[in-house]
């Protein structure tokens, strides 16, 4: 009897362990099913979340990160221009929506830092990879388990690094440098300090440790100065959100003087200069910033300043046709750049661009800037050139011209915007 129970005991353990197997794979089974399934259903939104979403089109901010890194292949336009470079590198007729990132890490890593920026980055996954590695080989299981842990967490950074920036979001740093940080301090060290022995060691150790500490002191230095400038201009841009440019006048020239090479001050610099009438200040600031970001409203900075100094018609057409390449996209530009034409007598351009204005934003032409002389005898043709650019907002423009009538005429055919009339 004892050896029938033991032998019973044993039969139910290897039962107990193949069912234990089975359950494994029925597991696994039921889970490779569930994730095709998800697959095949969220396909087409995954799809359309990657290619035609980040506020309006990765594709768009790929070809321009593309653009930036032919352009400068070898080194990069340097770190962080992406976003400050973006617009030049935008073409005619392409979205132009603010963002501060590339939606992908690697073109954004070649247009920023070219090449060599990108080899380095890879060489320093080497001992990343060489802990997994070694991890993966080691006989304790723990150690494997926390190499598939870091494997899991490098693969999936590196995908969603395919489609978006994650490098801001210190949650997502964390649980990607956890079993990293695991491996590294289990790990025998056979790479680097670690393999250096007796005094060398402690020589090499001693001026890692000074040159750590002076790179710090370097940094917090610069960062300290740049963040003192910083404040120094969010003074004068609060002074100018509440348009006190007496207020502004101080804090806009201090930061510009203590960097000049920044765009953001360079403008703040220059809409003082506007407001003080000293133009050509205003010109060398506005153009400084538009040649770097060839940013639509810096460019009618330009215009304007052009304009003010009485420069030549041709000259200031050319600086405004700077602010159109892109800011045909932008009613306010587009409303902007007529205005100065107009003011240059050039009316014919003036009332395109106003039709324009019309086009996207129907409702301006209730606005009593059509009040003046001049306008009030060109509205009507303005609006009629508008209405043949966008027939499918005439009833608009009608409606909001205050022809009634017309408008309910217009709208007839669609039930929509003959309830709104």
């Amino acid at each position: 009897w004892v050896v029938l129970a033991a032998r019973s005991g044993s039969l139910r353990a290897r039962m107990a362990e193949r069912w234990a197997q089975r359950g494994v794979r029925v597991t696994i089974g039921a889970a490779a099913v569930g994730a095709l399934v998800t697959a095949v259903v969220a396909a087409p939104v995954v799809l359309d979340r990657l290619l035609n979403s980040g506020a309006g089109g990765r594709g768009q901010y790929f070809t321009v990160a593309w653009r930036m890194f032919t352009d400068e292949p070898l080194l990069g336009h340097g770190p962080g221009t992406w976003a400050v470079r973006r617009v030049a590198y935008t073409e005619p007729g392409e979205l132009d929506h603010y963002i501060p990132h590339a939606h992908d890490v690697y073109l954004q890593t070649l247009a920023e830092l070219g090449v060599v920026g990108a080899l380095i980055g890879l060489v320093a996954l080497v001992p990343v990879a060489w802990l997994i590695a070694r991890a993966l080989g080691s006989v304790p299981a723990e150690h494997r388990r926390w190499a598939w842990c870091a494997v899991f967490a490098t693969s999936f950074m590196a995908l969603v690094a395919l489609f978006d920036f994650k490098m801001n979001v210190p949650t997502a740093l964390l649980l990607g440098a956890l079993p990293i940080a695991w491996l590294d301090g289990a790990s025998d060290r056979g790479i680097g300090l670690g393999s250096l022995t007796g005094s060398m060691a402690l020589w090499v150790g001693r001026g890692a440790t000074a040159a750590l500490w002076v790179g710090i002191l370097v940094a917090v230095v610069f960062l300290a100065r740049a963040e003192m400038t910083a404040s120094t201009h969010d003074r004068a841009v609060a002074a100018l959100y509440s348009a006190d440019w007496g207020e502004a006048r101080a804090p806009a020239v201090e930061a510009y003087d203590a960097d000049p090479d920044f765009p953001a001050y360079a403008v703040t610099r220059g809409l003082v200069a506007s407001a003080d009438e000293d133009w050509e200040v205003a010109l060398e600031a506005y153009r400084f910033a538009a040649e770097i970001d060839e940013l639509s409203q810096n460019w009618l900075g330009v215009a304007q300043a052009l304009a003010a100094l009485e420069a030549p018609d041709a000259e200031v057409a050319e600086a405004m046709e700077r602010a159109l390449r892109i800011g045909m996209e932008q009613p306010s530009v587009i409303f902007a750049a007529g205005n100065l034409y107009d003011r240059l007598g050039a009316t014919e351009r003036a009332d395109e661009l106003y039709a324009e204005t019309l086009v996207r934003y129907p409702s301006v032409v209730a606005d009593p800037y059509w009040s003046s002389d001049d306008l009030r005898d060109r509205i009507d043709g303005i609006v009629a050139d508008a209405a043949e650019r966008a027939p499918d907002r005439a009833w608009e423009l009608a409606l909001m011209s205050g022809d009634i009538e017309v408008a309910r005429g217009l709208a007839a055919g669609d039930p929509i915007s003959a309830a709104i009339v």
